[in-house]
């Protein structure tokens, strides 16, 4: 009956627009003729820009559009899109677009045509080189061609061998190797892959792709990120473009990389490493310059990061996923480093369509050839078109494993790949305003920027409340001393955003002391400075922002005691491991306040009850 209904409108929208187009008397002589290409199974983005039409109808597609606006479409057969635009209910301009689709490439072509790799002969965990007489050792699984699309995703996949080659040329409908995709959420399920595909791309000077360095340039990083840049270039002809942008706290403008005539990056630029991380204010800085007029657009993303983003105060991995899938960009993150929470990254990538590469510190001269595979994926791969069945439950991650066996070998080679959920929860309430050396209160000049952007903020948005937390890590010396410093720095804080225009009675401010650290045990300078800081906190009434500390108790099974206790007493408790001079304790704390007022009743109760000195966070 579903079935029988979505027809039903889809023909009812389907005849208006044919009726809309059969009875305008104003047909426009103006009328622009367009060919493009593609390869059966890719995709290609209809763009126009009509300004002065009110609405715009394409023949095929039974929906109605903007003026300005675009449309991916995915023919099966060579297929002509006529674009009508409409005025007053007066047609006005059409573009009549041609959609030649080919089954591959032209005979007598194939990948060693296209590009100048050789095979190598030395063992590599990346693509570094080509063949196509080799042993599968690894697949990796380099992206989804459609990450809208989660019933039936089409995956990229590269099959290597232990010399870091691409195979090509490889017969997966041979008998001798068993394909399928195991889907993992609480039940494992097995689908037989549809078909597999070997996508080869010729490289014009019509079909280069843009590819965008944003580099994270915060006092975690290191300037051997720029080295291994110019050795990609060095190693391997890059003849597609390039642009670099490189962020802390702060961005600096999209760039594009020059090229010597031997197709090797000009000296790169760069600022000395300071300050924090605000890769998702680059990234959002970054997809908004990227020229959107493109027909066919290949544009690529790839973030290099030492560290993990804790300064963006105003944008969040959510709305950089939704402007990426709409810019139809992909993006590629490689994150350094042994401490760095993934999970954000890993969701930005696949959600877009890309993959996340994690390398230690040891592994950072790896860092080039990384970069070559994420290059290189682009215009070679296998695709492998997989349905997923339609009980499944998106209200968890789809992980994706990608099975390849061969009857001659009994190792079976896999690659896992999670596709996030659509109910994803990443929002941090906590964002990093600005660091500080050792026993110092003074704001350096570095993070001004940012404290003026968020007294705009609070300027435009009178309902807004903030509290700014004051951390202070430094040895040997007294705890009240550390406390008055904490409160210090998050009091001067308050008083450059006030000065830079802010109403004071939106600013709370507060103290945590030396209990929580970023990194419990510093090893870095940057480290020690990183748990010097002051940290913005939005006071969103609907989140119950406002709690009670509780005290505190030397053991786990004492915390749990005290948090039943109040639990039994109808409030809502919970307990936090502190890490105070390598001595453990649990601090204790009872929430779900929407405003101060409702935090203070609740206190004045607690204090009859239990007759202690409670204290509102």
């Amino acid at each position: 009956m579903k079935y029988f209904l979505k027809t039903i409108r889809y023909m009812l929208c389907l005849s208006i627009v044919i009726f809309i187009f059969a009875c305008s008397n104003n047909i426009t002589t103006n009328i622009e003729q367009r060919t493009s290409s593609i390869i059966r199974g890719d995709s290609i983005c209809l763009k126009w820009n009509f300004s002065n039409a009110d609405i715009v109808y394409i023949s095929k597609i039974p929906e109605k559009f903007n003026g300005i606006d675009s449309f991916i479409v995915s023919p099966e057969n060579t297929t002509i899109y006529d674009i009508y635009a409409y005025r007053d209910k007066k047609e006005i301009s059409k573009i009549q677009w041609k959609i030649n689709v080919v089954n591959q490439l032209k005979s007598g072509f194939d990948i060693f045509d296209l590009t100048d790799l050789d095979s190598s002969t030395k063992q590599s965990n990346y693509l570094v080189g080509v063949n196509n007489n080799s042993i599968i050792s690894a697949i990796k699984i380099i992206g989804i061609e459609n990450p809208n699309n989660l019933y039936n995703p089409t995956i990229k996949f590269i099959p290597l061998d232990k010399y870091g080659n691409y195979i090509s040329e490889i017969d997966f409908g041979d008998t001798s190797v068993i394909n399928y995709i195991q889907i993992d959420n609480n039940k494992s399920i097995k689908t037989i892959l549809q078909s597999i595909s070997e996508k080869k791309t010729f490289v014009t000077d019509s079909n280069k792709f843009n590819f965008y360095f944003c580099i994270d340039n915060s006092q975690a990083s290191t300037n051997t990120i720029y080295n291994q840049l110019l050795l990609l270039s060095k190693e391997y002809h890059l003849s597609d473009n390039f642009f670099i942008t490189t962020f802390n706290q702060n961005i600096t403008p999209v760039l594009p990389i020059q090229k010597d005539s031997n197709y090797t990056f000009n000296p790169l630029i760069y600022n000395d490493n300071q300050g924090i991380n605000a890769a998702n204010n680059a990234l959002y800085n970054l997809i908004n310059s990227i020229n959107s007029k493109t027909i066919h657009k290949n544009d690529i993303i790839i973030l290099i990061t030492k560290s993990n983003d804790n300064a963006s105060i105003f944008h969040t991995e959510q709305e950089i996923v939704k402007i990426a899938k709409e810019h139809n960009i992909k993006l590629y993150v490689v994150a350094i480093g042994e401490t760095i929470p993934t999970y954000n990254f890993e969701y930005l990538a696949n959600a877009t369509g890309g993959s996340l590469y994690i390398l230690n510190e040891k592994e950072i001269l790896d860092l080039y050839n990384v970069l070559h595979e994420i290059l290189f994926v682009q215009k070679f791969y296998y695709r492998a078109k997989v349905s997923i069945p339609y009980k499944f439950d998106f209200n968890e991650d789809l992980i994706l494993n990608l099975s390849l066996k061969d009857t001659n070998n009994s190792n079976i080679i896999y690659n896992n790949y999670t596709l996030p959920s659509k109910h994803i929860d990443l929002f941090s309430n906590y964002k990093t305003l600005a660091i500080f050396n050792n026993k110092s209160t003074k704001i350096q000049e570095e993070f001004y920027s940012n404290l003026q952007a968020l007294a705009d903020t609070l300027n435009k948005h009178k309902d807004l409340t903030i509290k700014l937390i004051g951390h202070a890590h430094i040895d040997n010396i007294p705890q009240v001393e550390i406390n008055k410093i904490a409160l210090n720095r998050a009091q001067n804080i308050r008083r450059k955003i006030i000065e830079f225009g802010a109403n004071p009675s939106q600013i709370r401010i507060s103290s945590e002391c030396n209990y929580y650290p970023v990194y419990a045990q510093p090893k870095e300078i940057w480290q020690q400075d990183y748990n010097n800081r002051v940290e913005l906190f939005w006071l969103i009434p609907q989140e119950q922002p406002y709690e009670i500390i509780a005290g505190t108790a030397n053991s786990e099974n004492l915390a749990k005691k005290e948090v039943e206790k109040f639990n039994n007493y109808g409030f809502k408790a919970y307990y936090e491991r502190l890490n105070l001079d390598t001595i453990t304790s649990y601090r204790i704390f009872i929430w779900g306040y929407s405003t101060e007022d409702e935090a203070l009743k609740a206190k004045e109760e607690l204090t009859k009850l239990f007759k202690y000195n409670f204290k509102i966070r």
